[in-house]
């Protein structure tokens, strides 16, 4: 009697006690929810990459000439200069090509080509306007290939200049044509210049 009662006594204990609630699942949005896998974390001796510009730079340009403070003045005027002193340092000449027109900055200069062939003589005239131009105005003919050589230079110091004027113009013996540079310097002052080639044939 004895043995029966203790067995129906421990009977509970023998299957493990009080049966346990099964574990739910916790409540969406609770701490307990599992956590999203770990992004892996570079190696610590990587070095970060380093961020790129956002606009690359302009490329580097080389410094302009200072502008000319004169005023702009039109071409015709300009070269309604040369005309009085084509009559005297170019008699009998004809404008060989265009003339050149710019706007100095004292101490910048401008070139211009001329071709030029045997059997022509040429005179090379500039000017600037006296009241408000380039006070000395200097020219220099330059021959190729490398236009490292004078072939004639302006000695006036004044705001007009020429090369090969009166009863000396250059005359080229070569018997095809030569294209030849004309430099034009402001040497002093500032202002527009205007520069024209006359020829004649010998």
């Amino acid at each position: 009697m004895v043995a029966a009662l203790t067995a129906v006594s421990l009977a509970p204990f023998a299957c493990g006690g009080s049966p346990k609630p099964s574990p739910t699942p916790p409540p969406q949005g609770s701490g307990m929810a599992s956590a999203p896998p770990m992004m892996s974390a570079p190696p610590m001796n990587s070095t970060p990459p380093m961020a790129t510009a956002t606009a690359s730079a302009p490329p580097m340009a080389s410094a302009p000439a200072p502008a000319s403070s004169a005023p702009a003045v039109p071409s015709a005027v300009v070269t309604a200069l040369l005309s009085p002193l084509a009559s005297k340092f170019a008699p009998g000449m004809q404008p060989e090509g265009q003339p050149l027109v710019a706007n100095l900055a004292e101490g910048q200069h401008a070139e211009m080509t001329v071709n030029m062939i045997a059997g022509k003589c040429y005179t090379v005239i500039g000017a600037s306007p006296a009241a408000f131009g380039v006070k000395t105005l200097e020219l220099n003919l330059l021959t190729p290939p490398f236009f490292t050589m004078s072939a004639g230079k302006s000695s006036s110091k004044t705001n007009e200049a020429v090369i090969g004027g009166g009863t000396n113009p250059t005359c080229p013996i070569t018997p095809f044509p030569v294209p030849y540079k004309i430099d034009v310097l402001a040497k002093s002052g500032a202002g527009p210049v205007g520069v024209q080639v006359y020829s004649k044939n010998k």
